[in-house]
């Protein structure tokens, strides 16, 4: 019996992120799917896979909000900083001696925004083509 464990940079990369978001919205188109689900399942559903995308979101509005409170004072420049530290910081190969243990959470997230924004703008732009032209 042989055990390896997948690289996580594998695991998290943008394609996959991409194809996990775009199955979260296939899921919600597919009603029948949705009406069968008991009451307890639907809010699982909700809480564990939906609301937990907002994560992404949420650390960007607050970063981004850091980022126009620095002219407030030094303690903004400095977590601006190192906010912006750690995000350029997760995308840098690793280094099995030098680990930077929130360098995949950062990564994640960061990736899952930019999915989101991806997945969100497609969507956008297919329904626009499947409207009918108005005359």
């Amino acid at each position: 019996c042989r055990i390896t464990d997948e690289n996580i940079s594998t695991l998290y990369d943008y394609k996959r992120t991409r194809r996990y978001l775009s199955g979260f919205l296939q899921i919600l188109q597919q009603n029948i799917l949705i009406k069968e689900l008991s009451y307890k399942q639907k809010i699982m559903l909700i809480w564990h896979k939906y609301l937990r995308l907002l994560i992404p979101v949420f650390i960007f509005l607050s970063y981004f909000c850091i980022g126009i409170l620095v002219h407030h004072g030094t303690g903004y420049i400095i977590l601006f900083s190192l906010l912006t530290l750690a995000g350029l910081l997760s995308f840098l190969p690793a280094r099995p001696r030098y680990q930077f243990r929130m360098k995949m959470l950062i990564r994640m997230s960061i990736l899952c925004l930019v999915g989101l924004v991806d997945v969100f703008i497609k969507k956008i732009f297919s329904w626009i083509k499947q409207e009918p032209a108005r005359s």
